[in-house]
């Protein structure tokens, strides 16, 4: 016979052991759940700082060791600008350089803080920093250096655009005092004399510019200029060339000179020897005149003249020492003095 008291006993007690062992598998599965916790937070931390860390090896990479060394070859360029166009371009360039570089420092400063933060990448990290501080320290050294080379360049160009202007412009006037032509008479002479001493007033006056241009020159090379052996070249080109037009115009001055007291003496003397011509025909005249008042009047010239020869004489004298301090100065036209004075003396 069916007990129904015994099967309710029976049902209380399987719930109450089915209760219970369900109660203790959920303790034990907050147990193991409670046992996750930490190992979760561990990888959870240690996840965060791997992403941290390629994310630092990232950055290191991609924004400074990668721009580092695009940076490298344009700062260890040797062009400085072969014109004063080309070196004042190059140095507004490389002032965009120096400000970017400058722009990246933080950067570079934050992430090496980070990278000493950083409890994992051990050697990575180091290496990675190592090269970083030494990346930026290798750009602000080349950048000094290109810096100054660039400070030379654009000092020297404008040195070599003022010193081409200075050797053109005696290039120029070279010409006016290697001139030959002295002229053929003593105003053509004095005429050519006139414009050589506006010259020479100019010549003088640039002696002002070519010492400016000395001075800049000794100054780059004593600041080790990298370009001093050209330099050095140019500048005493022009001071060659400079000297050439002073000793061209002392020259030109001594021809115009020579020709100007050369045409004087010829002057002089074709002037006495016209007149002692003309005297000497006066005296070998034949004519005693046909009366009283002709002879009295030929008479009167007559004394005229040997009252006009007793002063030549001195003109004479004056001539023949003018003629003699020309030769003993070996005057080019010695040849046409001598043969000028033999005329008169002859007279």
């Amino acid at each position: 016979m069916y007990n129904h008291e015994t099967t309710s006993q029976g049902l209380e007690t399987a719930i109450d052991i089915g209760v219970g062992g369900t109660a203790e598998r959920a303790r034990a599965l907050q147990h193991r759940f409670d046992g996750l916790q930490e190992p979760c937070q561990i990888r959870r931390e240690n996840l965060l700082e791997s992403l941290r860390h390629f994310q630092w090896i990232g950055e290191v990479d991609e924004q400074l060791l990668t721009w580092i060394n695009d940076k490298i070859p344009q700062l260890e360029s040797r062009d400085y600008g072969s014109s004063l166009h080309a070196a004042q371009s190059l140095n507004k360039r490389h002032a965009i350089v120096e400000q970017e570089i400058s722009s990246r420092q933080p950067i570079a400063q934050a992430l090496i803080a980070r990278g000493k933060q950083m409890s994992s990448g051990g050697e990575e990290i180091k290496s990675r920093m190592d090269q970083l501080v030494g990346g930026m320290e290798i750009l602000k050294s080349l950048a000094a250096e290109r810096s100054l080379r660039l400070r030379q360049s654009l000092a020297s160009q404008e040195y070599y655009a003022e010193e081409q202007e200075a050797e053109h412009w005696l290039q120029e006037r070279l010409p006016l005092a290697s001139n030959q032509d002295v002229g053929s008479s003593q105003s053509a002479a004095e005429a050519h004399l006139h414009r050589l001493g506006a010259l020479e007033q100019e010549v003088e006056k640039f002696a002002e510019q070519v010492d400016k241009l000395l001075l800049v020159c000794h100054q780059m090379v004593s600041d080790e200029h990298f370009d001093a052996g050209q330099l050095t070249a140019r500048q005493t080109k022009l001071e060659g060339l400079y000297g050439e037009l002073r000793h061209e115009c002392q020259r030109r001055r001594a021809q115009l000179v020579d020709a100007s007291r050369y045409h004087n003496f010829v002057h002089q003397a074709d002037d006495l020897i016209g007149w002692l011509r003309t005297s000497k025909q006066l005296a070998e005249k034949e004519d005693y005149g046909a009366d009283l008042d002709d002879c009295c009047q030929l008479i009167e010239q007559f004394q005229q003249v040997v009252k006009e020869l007793s002063a030549t004489g001195e003109r004479v004298s004056a001539m023949t020492r003018l003629q003699e301090e020309l030769l003993r100065e070996c005057h080019p036209n010695a040849g046409s003095i001598r043969a000028k004075g033999s005329d008169l003396q002859h007279l």
